[in-house]
């Protein structure tokens, strides 16, 4: 729980200077940026933010090849229906409550893909929709 340590502001700014230690962007970073942009932002504003940051500090570690726009943004949908059924109001009683998303994240999003759909080129390049299940909250 690596995250502790930076207060959500301190997360974000070193996130969008690219000076956040590797470390603090694993999975569970990603998706507390993600959780922290819905916060103060509608969705789609959320999503722009969050992708251009992702590409930005990707590129900042020459891992911009590892970017993908499908699952960036798919998680980002569970996120927003998540926060709707749990009104978390902090990140760690959020990721308390959907530990989940950090430990079965692949199996979350393959309820909604097939497999060969998620991990295509054309879902790493550009948004894809569910072939499975779309979003939406049960």
């Amino acid at each position: 729980m690596s995250d502790i340590i930076l207060q959500d502001s301190e997360f974000v700014a070193q996130f969008e200077d690219c000076s956040l230690s590797p470390t603090h962007f694993n999975h569970r970073g990603h998706i507390r940026i993600a959780w922290l942009y819905l916060q103060n932002n509608v969705i789609s504003v959320a999503l722009d933010k969050l992708v251009t940051g992702i590409r930005r500090y990707a590129g900042s570690l020459d891992a911009a090849d590892k970017f993908h726009y499908t699952i960036t943004t798919a998680l980002l949908q569970i996120l927003v229906l998540r926060q709707a059924e749990c009104k978390a109001s902090d990140w760690l009683t959020f990721i308390e409550m959907n530990s989940d998303l950090v430990t079965d994240a692949e199996q979350l999003l393959l309820r909604h893909y097939r497999r060969e759909v998620l991990f295509s080129d054309a879902a790493k390049a550009a948004w894809v929709e569910p072939d499975i299940q779309a979003f939406a909250a049960s």
